[in-house]
């Protein structure tokens, strides 16, 4: 091989490569594609909509639970049938809260 086309091959095959990567692609190909794109970032729509549906749910369990434990620690100071009523009221209201939750994340959008 002589130098001058020895100098010349690496800048051949990047001109060719170079384009090679702008060459247009079939219209099915491009079609067939953007299908598969549009699946995929539904598919993903729809479980970062269920992450935040769970999410949005653990936050408002945790936060009836913490309710609950206060109005159960009040009630402490409380005797017999009053006692009994202040916690058959906080596990009511805990019941409550936590089935609205569950019906929040059941409930679509």
């Amino acid at each position: 091989m002589s130098p001058k086309l020895a100098r010349l091959t690496p800048i051949l095959l990047l001109m060719f490569g170079m384009a090679a990567c702008n060459q247009a692609r079939s219209p099915e190909t491009v079609n067939s594609d953007v299908a598969n794109a549009r699946k995929s970032a539904a598919h993903e729509e729809d479980r970062a909509e269920r992450k935040v549906a769970q999410a949005s749910y653990d936050a408002s369990v945790s936060d009836a639970e913490a309710r609950h434990k206060v109005a159960v620690a009040k009630c402490e100071a409380l005797a017999g049938d009053a006692h009994k009523a202040c916690t058959d009221q906080a596990d009511a209201a805990l019941a409550t809260a936590k089935a609205d939750a569950e019906a929040q994340r059941s409930r679509p959008e």
